[in-house]
């Protein structure tokens, strides 16, 4: 990955990367068990991500490849936004009727954001997202829920109506870069508070 984000789950960033052929070959084992226990098309769901999985040199050649069996699962990118550009969302957007979303991870506030995920990080995200919605390809945001982010949330979701796209948010999970970071989990009051606020602003968009 480009980027080294402080609650990563990654613990290193050393090792191997699969290959173009090991790449078809889960993909196709995927597809057989698809088959073997007759799941239907909608629920085959394969997510890329990485790392980052632009940083990959034959990520665009697998998404080409996988698209000629969009009629047999759905797929979604989960990146940080930075690698994306007009040549690979226009390819995307032409040759890869697999891809059904993309995600773009952020943690609040430019402030927040550039703390957690490094200093112009908030930028190129927004950037990336304006891109995205160009295209005929839903867009969503992630955000890792943590003490850190927590009260600047709010000004995060107002800023999800600006740029009308939805997103998910997730708990801290103290795994790779933040396991011994506990005293950044949330409470189980924050976690409700959270979730109230989420039906609330939910219930009124």
């Amino acid at each position: 990955c480009n980027w080294r984000c402080k609650h990563c789950y990654h613990e290193t960033y050393e090792g191997g990367r699969p290959d173009l052929k090991m790449m078809k070959d889960i993909f196709h084992q995927y597809l057989q068990l698809g088959d073997k226990y007759k799941i239907p098309a909608k629920h085959r769901r394969i997510t890329l991500t990485g790392g980052e999985p632009f940083l990959h040199p034959n990520c665009m050649e697998f998404l080409e490849y996988s698209s000629q069996f969009h009629e047999q699962f759905q797929m979604a990118i989960l990146t940080n936004g930075s690698l994306l550009d007009k040549q690979k969302m226009d390819f995307i957007a032409q040759k890869c009727p697999a891809v059904k979303n993309i995600q773009i991870s952020i943690e609040g506030n430019q402030k927040i954001n550039d703390e957690i995920r490094g200093e112009g990080a908030f930028e190129k995200i927004l950037n990336a997202v304006s891109l995205i919605k160009k295209y005929p390809v839903p867009v969503h945001l992630g955000c890792t829920v943590s003490k850190q982010n927590f009260n600047d949330l709010w000004e995060l979701l107002d800023l999800l109506l600006i740029y009308d796209v939805p997103i998910i948010l997730r708990r801290l999970v103290p795994i790779g870069n933040s396991q011994d970071d506990l005293d950044n989990l949330i409470s189980s009051q924050q976690l409700k508070t959270l979730y109230e606020k989420v039906h609330e602003i939910n219930q009124k968009y």
